[in-house]
């Protein structure tokens, strides 16, 4: 089925940002280099495909979704109670209120029984966290949730191994002595997305190595520079 004008051009668009990307072109650049509103480049750099934007976004997941795993199992359990169930959930993180749990379990009633859910996927951002985190920092369900996602993936084990290897020349300002190992190191690996990271490094790399070293820090100045 031939596409329309609309979705030949969202492609292309969506093609030529993530190419400029790719070559470590900044978001205000693309906006430059395209005559593109901010607003647009951030659309189309957020879209992981250009189908995103042509069909919508998908479906929003409901927060006591992430749950449903848990209230399930604890269905089958014999906890059909959902005030306690509420309060169960509300101890891991929920915030939602009892009515939700209530419409959610409302249709177990019928059954002692109900299938189990998988468990939800962990969302980036916590993802990004248990990643940047030092090992100490993590509880024992994070750090084993982390193993378990780098065994799923091996992307997301070598992105992993790249993380950890850079965080002690942000503690340790040892960058003079190992930024470049770290920059060759990331560019022999096929991690398309971190190579944007280094050439953006690349680019001013002399700044990049002396904020890795030397020990002074704009941190005196931060929230006050606005009032000069």
């Amino acid at each position: 089925m031939p596409q329309s004008r609309t979705a030949l051009r969202t492609r292309e668009r969506h093609a030529v940002i993530h190419a400029l990307l790719a070559e470590g072109r900044t978001h205000t650049e693309i906006c430059k280099i395209l005559g593109l509103a901010d607003k647009t480049v951030r659309k189309f750099r957020l879209a992981a495909t250009a189908d995103e934007l042509i069909n919508g976004p998908r479906k929003s997941v409901r927060p006591i979704d992430r749950y449903g795993a848990y209230l399930h199992r604890r269905w089958n359990e014999g906890v059909h109670d959902a005030a306690r169930l509420h309060a169960e959930i509300t101890a891991q993180g929920y915030t939602g209120s009892k009515r939700s749990v209530r419409r959610f379990v409302l249709p177990l009633h019928p059954y002692q029984q109900v299938a189990d859910l998988p468990a939800p996927p962990p969302k980036v951002r916590d993802v990004t966290r248990r990643l940047t985190s030092h090992p100490d920092h993590l509880t024992e369900d994070e750090a084993t949730q982390l193993s378990q996602l780098k065994d799923r993936s091996t992307v997301l084990a070598r992105l992993a191994e790249h993380v950890t290897a850079f965080a002690p020349m942000m503690a340790g300002l040892t960058g003079a002595q190992h930024l470049e190992n770290w920059l060759t190191a990331v560019e022999t690996d096929d991690l398309p997305a971190l190579h944007t990271f280094t050439r953006g490094v690349r680019r001013d790399q002399d700044a990049v190595t002396n904020g890795l070293t030397l020990p002074h820090s704009s941190g005196a100045v931060e929230g006050n520079v606005c009032r000069v």
